[in-house]
């Protein structure tokens, strides 16, 4: 069984969540009209890949309720609201339950300059690998490097990367895409200074 995350950015004005994802127009294929629609700020769709993001997402955030949500957010969970609501929470009836995750709390575990793994690639490797057309990186032990000429050594070349299936990949991502959330806002709400902000993050099978 398959599972989709969202993620949505929410900013606090005044008592009051709002949702700071843009709003689109969605067009309908046939008729070519459209009714705006209120977007996201990151999905992933890969249960495997994304698995251990989730994990710590839950581990730095809370767990809460659809009542919590922005009015923008709710809109978009209408039958997991209502069932929250009648007392019902199986998680198999509606989408599970929201975490909400402080934007500052998840900043402290990004830094854009720290990698999962670092070593000697085989050029051709790193080719492949960042024109999709190798599943995964390793690097070249020690030993094998240790016998070759200068000439056959320039085949390779010291790279930094992170796991596909870890978290820090992930939290790089969510981390720039909500602070082009948050910049947005603030330069078309220029009277606020700053704005405490938090992700919420949604998990539907």
């Amino acid at each position: 069984m398959g599972t989709d995350y969202f993620i949505y950015t929410e900013a606090k004005i005044g008592d009051k969540w709002i949702g700071i994802d843009p709003i689109l127009p969605a067009y309908d294929k046939e008729t070519m009209t459209s009714k705006p629609k209120y977007y996201m700020t990151y999905w992933n769709g890969s249960r495997s890949y994304f698995r251990e993001t989730c994990d710590k997402l839950e581990h730095i955030g809370r767990r809460g309720r659809f009542s919590e949500c922005s009015e923008e957010v709710k809109a978009k969970y209408p039958h997991s609201l209502e069932t929250e609501q009648n007392g019902n929470d199986d998680r198999f009836v509606a989408s599970y339950y929201p975490v909400f995750i402080d934007y500052n709390q998840l900043r402290r575990y990004v830094d854009f300059n720290r990698y999962d793994h670092h070593g000697m690639i085989h050029k051709d490797r790193l080719f492949e690998y960042e024109h999709g057309d190798a599943g995964e990186l390793w690097a070249v032990e020690h030993e094998e490097l240790a016998g070759l000429s200068p000439q056959e050594l320039e085949a390779y070349e010291y790279h930094e990367w992170d796991d596909d299936m870890g978290w820090n990949r992930y939290f790089k991502t969510i981390c720039q895409k909500v602070q082009s959330r948050i910049d947005d806002f603030l330069d078309v709400n220029y009277m606020f200074e700053d704005v405490e902000v938090r992700l919420v993050l949604v998990q539907c099978w």
